[in-house]
C-alpha cells in the first residue's frame, strides 16, 4: 500500500512539474503583439512534435491559430507565418530588418571543419591513388634532365603524404594539422588531383563523406570480424575485402 502511495505521489509530483515548467515557458514568450501560439517545453519548444507530425503539426497549429501564429522549434522561438501577402513582403525585404535565420546543420553544431580534417588525414595516411602516368610526346627537359619523346613519366604522389618537411611527425594520425587552411592549398597536396585533372566533385565528395560519417559514429557501433589481410604495394587496400559487423546504438 505504501507503495502504490509512493507511486500515485511521483506521478502527481511529474504531472505539476510538467504543467508548471509549460506555463512558465508560456510566460516567458507571452509578449505584447505577438501572434497566437504555444511554446511548449523549456529548451526544444515544440521540435519533437514537428519533427514526427511534419505537415500535420502545421495543418493543426493553423486550425487552432490562424495563418501566422508563435512556435518554438529547430532551437529558437519562431513566428510561422502561412499567410501569402505576409510571405511575400518577407521575402521581398530581405535586408530591411529580416535575413535569412536558417538553423544550424548538424555539420556545423559538431564543427565542419573538424570533420573535413579527419577527411583530409585520412585520406593522406590512406593514399588510394600512388600516383599517375604520363607521356611526353616530345622530349623535353625536367629538372635539369633531357626526357626522350615516348617516354612515361610516373608522377608517384604517395610519398609527398609523408615528407616530414611538409607534414611534421606524417605517420602520425593528426588531424589537428588540417585546421591552418594553407595546408589544404599548398601546392602538395594532390589528394584531389592537380591542374587540368583537378577533381570536380570536391566538395560533393566531402559534403558526402561528411554526412556519412556523423551518422556512422552517432548511430552506430562496429567491429571488425576478419579481413584483415593487408597489401600495401602498389597501394593500401584488403585482398579480401575488411569486414566489419555494424550494430545499432539505439538497439
Amino acid at each position: 500500500m505504501a507503495v502504490l502511495v509512493v507511486i500515485i505521489g511521483v506521478v502527481l509530483g511529474l504531472c505539476l512539474l510538467s504543467t508548471a515548467l509549460l506555463r512558465w515557458n508560456e510566460m516567458k514568450y507571452r509578449k505584447k503583439g505577438l501572434p497566437p501560439g504555444t511554446m511548449g517545453w523549456p529548451l526544444f519548444g515544440e521540435t519533437t512534435d514537428f519533427l514526427k507530425q511534419g505537415p500535420s503539426f502545421m495543418k493543426n497549429q493553423r486550425a487552432r491559430y490562424g495563418s501566422v501564429f508563435k512556435s518554438h522549434i529547430l532551437g529558437c522561438p519562431t513566428i510561422v507565418s502561412m499567410d501569402p501577402e505576409l510571405n511575400r513582403y518577407i521575402l521581398m525585404n530581405e535586408g530591411k530588418g529580416i535575413l535569412p535565420g536558417y538553423p544550424q546543420s548538424m555539420l556545423e553544431i559538431l564543427g565542419k571543419s573538424n570533420i573535413a580534417a579527419v577527411i583530409f588525414e585520412t585520406s593522406r595516411l590512406a593514399t588510394i591513388v600512388n600516383g599517375v602516368l604520363r607521356k611526353t610526346t616530345k622530349e623535353m627537359e625536367l629538372n635539369g634532365f633531357v626526357i626522350p619523346e615516348g617516354w612515361r613519366i610516373y608522377v608517384y604522389t604517395r610519398e609527398i603524404n609523408y615528407d616530414p618537411c611538409l607534414y611534421p611527425d606524417p605517420y602520425t594520425f593528426n588531424p589537428w594539422r588540417w585546421l591552418d587552411r594553407s595546408l589544404e592549398t599548398q601546392n602538395y597536396f594532390f589528394i584531389f588531383g592537380g591542374g587540368t585533372r583537378q577533381c570536380p566533385g570536391k566538395e560533393l565528395g566531402i559534403a558526402e563523406i561528411s554526412t556519412f560519417l556523423h551518422y556512422f559514429v552517432t548511430k552506430y557501433r562496429w567491429e571488425e570480424v576478419g579481413g584483415d589481410k593487408l597489401m600495401k604495394f602498389p597501394r593500401v587496400e584488403a585482398p579480401n575485402g575488411l569486414h566489419i559487423r555494424v550494430s545499432d546504438l539505439c538497439a
